[in-house]
């Protein structure tokens, strides 16, 4: 999946609608859309200009926000394809395989949402 594929997959199951891109001559193209409605009452001066989608894939706090709406279902089959895109070959048990569990790069833990998610 592509870079702007898996930003749009992940703002859809926060809450964006109207996705589309926006492009300029100040820089590259940015996604766009109209943001869920928890996220205009607690970030959107901190994340958004004018709509901007956050970088989920760069920012550990834009996933974290998607990660809270995660059932606790989800939540489990989250936990295990983190571990697995983390590099681990079985659920950590020591501490040396939570610290590389719960220091999972945006791009992992992306990766591990939108496997939970089914995208």
């Amino acid at each position: 999946m592509k870079i702007s594929e898996q930003i749009e997959e992940l703002a859809k199951i926060e809450g964006w609608t109207k996705l589309r891109w926006y492009e300029d001559n100040a820089g590259p193209p940015l996604h766009r859309g109209h943001p869920p409605k928890h996220f205009k009452e607690t970030f959107r001066k901190e994340f958004t200009h004018g709509g901007h989608i956050p970088e989920y894939l760069i920012n550990l706090h834009a996933v974290n926000e998607i990660e809270k709406l995660l059932t606790p279902e989800q939540k489990q089959q989250y936990i295990n394809y983190l571990v697995y895109s983390s590099g681990l070959n079985s659920y950590p048990v020591g501490f040396e395989e939570i610290f590389v569990l719960v220091t999972a790069t945006a791009p992992q833990r992306c990766e591990a949402l939108l496997t939970t998610f089914g995208k």
